[in-house]
């Protein structure tokens, strides 16, 4: 800013005149001075997403996975290699800058060019390009997460090895829902520890994508994996579904409601097509076996295949009564999670509640679902320090606030709290999408639920 100063050159003579020309000039100079900030920010944020497109890319082509680097706490002279961990770095100091850097600093010194009535039209334009880059920001984070929805929406249906036209009986929900929550679960935990005033924006733009992902998936697989769908399977998956609206209705917005009730209309229409596809198929061997079996017996066993829609229905809701209340309890921490997260911040996430993807710029989030059933997950960690505030909070060099999260809660520095989060974060973040094996699956669901109600708060 003295640079430019120095360099100005004032054609007037008269002093009241070259006071004012130092004082356009000063003004011009740190407006342009925040306005060229916003612009780096806006590039880093940038070469940083394309890192993360670039490890999804490889993870899609089945290519080597480059390790992101671990936990690493906001402290001066220590590098950060995570690249979710870095959006989000870029993505708190903008909100501090908008919120908080440059309100201050141009209160501090607007008294230097007092009686310029286009202030406040300079001042709204910066303040609407810092939004409007957090906004971009956070649709890049989004979109970085939203790839690894779409791997575990596909793993929910396809990788369980459970053959959904002879389900077993239902026993309760599967690990599979517990791996479907993993990628909210590390989005939680990454913005409570490093930009928490934007938890209640990204977890309904994620929770969306999360049951786009689901509707495509089962859309796509329906001549496929999801061919025949019987009572069992019908039952097993309604209960899951209701699970899944139990731990994150609080943050549905409208447009996710629409596609989850959709979802729901297109399991019964499957199960109904199923029992008719059985129904026609008994009348046609009841025909040829003839004298071997009476009128009044084949008609009995025909009428016991044939459900009906309110049938269904009741079905759901038995199974739902006698499933639901146990499993929310047996996974408390999960439920927890987002429940006390709504309680906490009861604002409404009405901006994003109108059904439009968020995306950088003016990009849709894409979801794409890997092809065939080879999956790769990232690992991510959990990221950055907790903020208390309720503006974004930029982290000065000098500052490490610790985290209260329970997921997230970590000495930011700290060898003991590193390694207490990566433990917490370590069934959510560090592993591969290919699920199938119940070995792995239990050994997952004891370390997920074997922290104590002490470690969530």
């Amino acid at each position: 800013m003295l640079q430019v100063l120095k360099s100005v050159t004032l054609d007037v003579h008269d002093l009241g005149s070259q006071i004012n020309e130092i004082q356009a000039a000063v003004k011009l100079t740190a407006f342009e001075c925040f306005s060229s900030l916003k612009d780096n920010l806006d590039k880093l944020a940038l070469s940083v997403f394309q890192h993360c497109q670039e490890l999804e890319n490889k993870a899609l082509n089945g290519g080597d996975i480059e390790k992101e680097g671990h936990f690493t706490g906001l402290q001066a002279g220590i590098a950060v290699a995570n690249p979710h961990q870095r959006l989000l770095m870029v993505l708190s100091n903008t909100g501090y800058c908008r919120t908080g850097l440059v309100p201050v600093l141009l209160q501090k010194y607007k008294n230097i060019w007092v009686g310029d009535d286009s202030d406040s039209i300079t001042v709204e334009k910066l303040m609407e390009a810092f939004s409007s880059l957090e906004e971009s920001i956070l649709g890049q984070y989004a979109q970085s997460k939203a790839t690894l929805i779409g791997t575990a929406a596909a793993a929910f249906f396809l990788e369980d090895g459970l053959q959904w036209g002879a389900a077993p009986a239902v026993k309760g929900v599967r690990d599979a829902v517990v791996e479907l929550l993993y990628p909210l679960i590390v989005v939680h935990a990454e913005l409570t520890a490093g930009a928490k005033p934007y938890l209640r924006r990204a977890i309904p733009i994620l929770i969306e994508s999360l049951i786009d992902a689901l509707v495509n998936v089962f859309n796509g697989s329906r001549q496929k994996a999801l061919r025949v769908l019987d009572l069992n399977g019908f039952s097993q998956l309604a209960l899951e579904l209701g699970y899944l609206e139990g731990v994150l209705q609080t943050h549905f917005t409208a447009a996710a409601l629409d596609a989850f009730s959709s979802l729901r209309n297109q399991l019964k229409e499957k199960a109904l097509e199923t029992i008719k596809e059985a129904e026609m198929l008994g009348r046609k061997k009841s025909g040829t076996r003839g004298g071997m079996e009476d009128a009044s017996a084949a008609e009995e066993r025909l009428q016991n295949l044939s459900v009906s829609t309110d049938e269904l229905d009741a079905l759901e809701q038995q199974v739902c009564s006698d499933f639901l209340q146990v499993e929310l309890k047996r996974t408390k921490l999960i439920y927890m999670c987002f429940t006390n997260m709504s309680e906490r911040s009861p604002q409404s996430s009405s901006r994003h509640s109108s059904g439009r993807p968020i995306g950088a710029g003016n990009a849709t989030v894409g979801l794409r679902a890997p092809s065939g059933l080879q999956h790769q997950r990232f690992r991510s960690s959990s990221s950055l320090s907790d903020s208390d505030s309720s503006r974004p909070s930029g982290i000065p060099p000098y500052q490490s606030p610790m985290s209260q999260s329970g997921y997230a809660s970590s000495d930011v520095g700290s060898e003991t709290g590193v390694y207490e989060t990566k433990l917490r974060s370590s069934v959510s973040t560090d592993r591969h999408v290919n699920i199938q094996g119940s070995n792995r699956r239990q050994s997952s669901r004891r370390a997920m639920f074997g922290a104590t109600d002490d470690d969530f708060r």
